[in-house]
């Protein structure tokens, strides 16, 4: 009877040792959101600041990492940590290239974080691509101006009827009164008289959306 009984005290103080460590860690532990690279999922930690909780999970961070809040920043039920991983962007532009660090995941937004946008140039990756944490290198093309000097008299086909061809009169061209023929009647089909303009030179391949 004296065994059954000490058997019996024991048991009782196991159980409520064990109840009393669930409820401690009840009480102690909590949830928190965390965002990686704009990834959420909800983990359940001990600890009392963010680099806890990031200690928690094996996360490491480098000198150019983005973390908010602070580190240091004490945590409670419900909290929400974001941490943005930087990542090199080697960018060509033209033959030149610089290398930049960003923390954004896709081309488009690592463009604009270092300031260009490179809107109509051509790119060798889209601007939806994604990012990877080793980086990337883009290529870009940017879109040029020359000017062009047009000799008189360029070969070309006519674009008014207002000034006629040498032997087209049968076919309806003519010159009209007090024509001054002070150009090439071809010029026309440039609407230019042996004058400077612009043109854009683009590639062939159609820029990247």
């Amino acid at each position: 009877m004296r065994k059954k009984s000490l058997f019996i005290a024991i048991s009782l103080a196991v159980v409520l040792a064990l109840v009393g460590g669930t409820v401690a860690y009840a009480n102690m532990s909590k949830t928190v959101t965390l965002s990686l690279d704009g990834k959420k999922t909800e983990v359940t930690t001990l600890g009392g600041t963010v680099s806890d909780v990031l200690a928690d999970k094996g996360i490491e961070l480098g000198a150019r990492d983005v973390v908010a809040p602070d580190p240091d920043a004490s945590i409670g039920e419900d909290s929400q940590i974001a941490v943005r991983f930087a990542r090199r962007l080697d960018l060509s532009v033209d033959g030149g290239t610089d290398s930049y660090w960003v923390t954004a995941t896709d081309v488009g937004s690592a463009l604009a974080q270092v300031g260009n946008r490179f809107a109509g140039a051509e790119l060798s990756a889209s601007r939806s691509s994604y990012i990877p944490r080793g980086g990337v290198e883009v290529s870009v093309l940017t879109p040029k101006q020359v000017v062009v000097q047009t000799p008189k008299n360029v070969l070309g086909k006519p674009s008014f009827h207002g000034c006629g061809l040498p032997g087209f009169a049968s076919g309806g061209w003519s010159q009209p009164p007090g024509h001054e023929a002070d150009h090439g009647p071809l010029d026309h089909g440039f609407g230019v008289f042996g004058e400077a303009f612009v043109v854009s030179v683009e590639s062939s391949a159609a820029d990247q959306p």
